[in-house]
């Protein structure tokens, strides 16, 4: 019986194959099967084009655990920078400079806005976060965030945010799109 189904089918579908191979300096995936080399090529090329959106909403998800690490990090230097000096530091560099923070402490992986910090003796890092020592007001539509912290690069499904009171947020809404200077220098 079951040798009936398996015949039934491949007599309805027929036998479908794809086949890899190198041909010069190219690789050729030839797909031969009952719906045709036209429909097969659309089959296959429509799939990656249809899931486009997916990429953006898991590398911005990365980005998110990735900068929640990174502004971690951060706040305990802050706070033992605070609990040293009696106040916060004026900047990142005074941050970088009294904690001894690794160069890339605050860079994000492939971070094309990542701001250069000048460090005294003509040294420079690159950080990924813009750093306000007042605090600023990134509200967004239910959740209020009183920021020491912001990621400068915007993000459609978050944008991290260190609030002074040491939790990692995400920004959602307008407010994780809007540009890092509309929130202050």
């Amino acid at each position: 019986m079951r040798a009936g189904c398996a015949t039934t089918v491949c007599s309805q579908v027929g036998v479908v194959r794809g086949v890899a191979f190198r041909d010069g300096n190219h690789c050729v995936l030839r797909h031969t099967g009952t719906v045709g080399p036209i429909l097969a090529l659309y089959l296959m090329a429509w799939s990656p084009m249809a899931s486009g959106g997916m990429g953006s909403s898991s590398s911005d998800l990365m980005a998110r655990v990735i900068g929640s690490h990174k502004m971690r990090a951060a706040w305990d230097a802050l706070q033992v920078f605070e609990e040293r000096e009696g106040r916060l530091p004026r900047d990142l560099a005074e941050l970088f400079v009294a904690e001894k923070l690794a160069g890339d402490a605050l860079l994000m992986p492939m971070d094309e806005l990542a701001e250069t910090i000048a460090l005294p003796g003509g040294k420079q890092v690159q950080g990924s976060f813009r750093y306000f020592p007042l605090g600023v007001d990134a509200t967004t539509i239910n959740t209020a965030n009183d920021a020491l912290m912001i990621e400068i690069l915007p993000r459609k499904f978050g944008r991290a945010v260190l609030a002074n009171d040491g939790n990692v947020r995400a920004l959602y809404s307008a407010a994780s799109l809007r540009d890092i200077d509309e929130f202050g220098r």
